[in-house]
């Protein structure tokens, strides 16, 4: 199978153009330039071969965010450099033509809605979505590798079939964007979020719906099981859908135990028999005192598809 991906969120700014309900980043101020440009030095030495991903808020609010981008790129021991964005800055203060295209270079592009009012209300904006999709497509005309990414909610569920049916005309049918999806973390930072969780009993028939959609239209859909922290628990996927990525998550014990409420995540007791466990994390703990554990079932050996 396929090895696991080791990458590394640089957080580099808190601040955002956009005010999503539930956002996942922590509430922390701006790094020093200095603590970015020592962090981006060390990355592959400490992780060669890794991905390093510059993230926020909106890293490409930063003034120096060019230099740091030039910097990662200068760095032979990354294997690549991803930028996570909402594509807005693109639109007009930053050329994307100014970095060339290359494999080591990947955008990752937030898009919860083609539909103005549901752009607005996941984004917490008014009228940005002209821009972002602007963004967006001056991202693929510098030819740079671009990834969609849906975070999920209830304020976009019911529309996923009509954003997924409309991303070839949007994106002029490029074959060089890929669709992502997520599901909401529910970080603490965030106390809103868990107002807009869905039950994975209708998020995931929702997600595999619009997958097939995409990819009926020609555009590729990355696993389902990708999206790591974000990802629904492999269980409520068809089993035909629950091949493990090797960008995937790793249950560790600071972050999820069973029947444990004080941690991020938790998982019920049965998991404790499901061949998946080590890679699944299971609900976000707001999920779990809201809907309960009653969804998650253990999946035996031979049940799913392995990578």
């Amino acid at each position: 199978g396929s090895a696991p991906v080791t990458e590394i969120l640089l957080r580099t700014t808190r601040r955002c153009n956009q005010a999503c309900p539930f956002c996942s980043a922590p509430d922390r101020t701006d790094c020093d330039p200095a603590v970015v440009r020592d962090a981006i030095l060390s990355a592959g030495g400490l992780f060669p071969g890794a991905t390093l991903t510059m993230t926020g808020g909106e890293p490409t609010l930063r003034p120096s965010f060019p230099a740091e981008l030039a910097l990662a790129l200068d760095q032979p021991a990354l294997h690549q450099i991803q930028i996570q964005t909402n594509a807005v800055a693109f639109a007009r203060d930053l050329d994307p033509a100014a970095w060339q295209a290359s494999p080591r270079l990947a955008f990752f592009v937030s898009l919860h809605a083609v539909d103005a009012a549901i752009y607005d209300a996941c984004t917490g904006t008014r009228g940005q979505l002209d821009t972002a999709l602007r963004g967006i497509r001056r991202l693929i005309a510098a030819e740079h590798a671009v990834t969609l990414n849906t975070v999920v909610s209830s304020l976009n569920l019911a529309h996923l079939p009509a954003l997924t049916e409309a991303l070839p005309a949007l994106i002029d049918g490029s074959r060089r964007v890929d669709l992502h999806f997520s599901s909401l973390i529910c970080h603490e930072g965030s106390p809103d979020a868990p107002r807009f969780l869905v039950r994975y009993t209708e998020l995931a028939p929702a997600l595999e719906h619009a997958a097939a959609l995409a990819a009926e239209r020609g555009v590729l859909v990355q696993s389902l099981r990708s999206s790591t922290h974000a990802s629904v628990p492999p269980c409520v996927l068809h089993p035909s859908l629950r091949s493990r990525d090797p960008h995937r998550a790793t249950a560790s014990p600071e972050e999820t135990g069973f029947e444990d409420p004080s941690r991020p995540w938790t998982k019920a007791a049965s998991c404790r028999l499901c061949v998946e466990s080590p890679w699944c994390l299971g609900v976000p703990a707001p999920y779990a005192r809201r809907f309960g554990l009653s969804e998650l079932t253990p999946i035996a050996e031979g049940e799913c598809c392995t990578s």
